[in-house]
């Protein structure tokens, strides 16, 4: 199994990121402790603070931020949060002291809401979901990288790298570009939990395809290069829609 504290310390060697603080509260000055913090075991973050949304909206454009935590009680949040698509140009995440405030965060867009007072997971979840990254059991995905435990080590995999993923008794096996495999800890229905559906299709009880590997298909089966993988009985619905879409 891989730990979550594990996954975190390796996930800084692939990720950088930038969080912005808006509001001049208690709470967002807590917030950028806590975050900091966080960077020991999390990931390489920087915070920025600005203390006021007119503030925030002349810096969005220079600074870039990975992901903006807003405090519901700044001032004109309300009016803001009501005329701005904010969350089309950036990853938001809403905190307040009030649970009322979710709904703000909801009609803001935001990627999550985080009621004060908070645990440190709880902060931990949020952050990595502002982050489009995705927890599970047996490894940590962000975007274009996967965590993933093998023996003891935690390997660190470009997504695009994984050309399919074969059951191996209790384990799973990993093929890779360049003709590497991978022996991974973990079943692969559990591994199929943290990998990216928009980027990866089950077809049989034994195979996980990269999508952007498939080279040509039918019916009954998909081929990788010269690799045949037959479409199994319980997956050929979900395949019969994926063919018909990109036949």
């Amino acid at each position: 199994m891989v730990s979550f504290l594990a996954c975190l310390v390796f996930s800084r060697m692939i990720h950088q990121a930038n969080c912005l603080l808006v509001g001049n509260s208690p709470l967002i000055s807590t917030l950028y402790t806590d975050i900091e913090q966080l960077s020991v075991a999390f990931t390489s973050v920087s915070c920025t603070q600005c203390e006021s949304l007119s503030a925030f909206k002349t810096l969005l454009p220079k600074c870039r931020p990975s992901l903006v935590i807003i405090d519901a009680a700044a001032e004109g949040f309300d009016i803001f949060a009501a005329s701005t698509d904010l969350h089309k140009l950036v990853q938001v995440l809403i905190t307040s002291v009030n649970p009322i405030d979710a709904l703000k965060a909801y009609e803001l867009g935001a990627v999550d809401f985080l009621l004060f007072p908070y645990t440190r997971q709880r902060l931990e979840k949020a952050v990595l979901r502002g982050l489009s990254a995705c927890i599970g059991e047996y490894g940590v995905v962000f975007p274009e990288k996967l965590l993933i435990q093998s023996g003891r080590k935690i390997e660190v995999l470009n997504v695009r790298d994984i050309i399919y993923i074969e059951a191996y008794g209790t384990y799973s096996k990993f093929y890779l570009e360049g003709g590497k495999t991978l022996i991974v800890n973990g079943l692969i229905k559990q591994i199929e939990q943290v990998l990216p559906p928009s980027d990866f299709i089950r077809l049989h009880r034994s195979y996980i395809v990269n999508k952007a590997k498939i080279t040509s298909f039918d019916y009954q089966k998909i081929y990788v290069g010269d690799k045949g993988i037959e479409v199994g009985i319980t997956y050929a619905g979900k395949f019969k829609s994926y063919f018909e879409v990109n036949g």
